[in-house]
């Protein structure tokens, strides 16, 4: 049993050791890069939401320079499923450097649905 269990971490530690040089070489190689996708969120409350109440989500989004929204990307107003409504969705551009952009997205829905229990 414990020539299995020697064996075993023998075997084991060179690949950890591998996959651990392996995560520090790409952090350095990707440390110059902007980090780019939602960099801030508010949803609203997480609970004692009811019938007919507006919600609203903010999101804060960050893409690199090159990139830029299009109000066509926005999804369009209207019902998204049977029990929550799009009310209205529009964003905002709010800093501009040579590296990235930052948007800021604003969503807002209305719940339509009591479930019968």
């Amino acid at each position: 049993m414990a020539i299995h269990k020697r064996l075993k971490q023998k075997v084991c530690m060179p690949m950890f050791m591998a996959v651990l040089l392996a995560v520090f070489c790409n952090t350095a190689l990707y440390a110059d890069q902007v980090r780019t996708g939602i960099v801030q969120q508010s949803l609203g409350r997480d609970f004692g939401i009811l019938v007919g109440d507006v919600i609203e989500h903010y999101y804060i989004v960050q893409v690199p320079a090159e990139f830029s929204l299009t109000p066509a990307s926005l999804p369009p107003d209207g019902e998204l499923d049977y029990w929550l409504l799009l009310l209205d969705s529009d964003y905002e551009l709010i800093s501009e450097s040579a590296e990235l952009r930052q948007y800021r997205l604003h969503f807002t829905f209305q719940t339509f649905y009591a479930p019968l229990d």
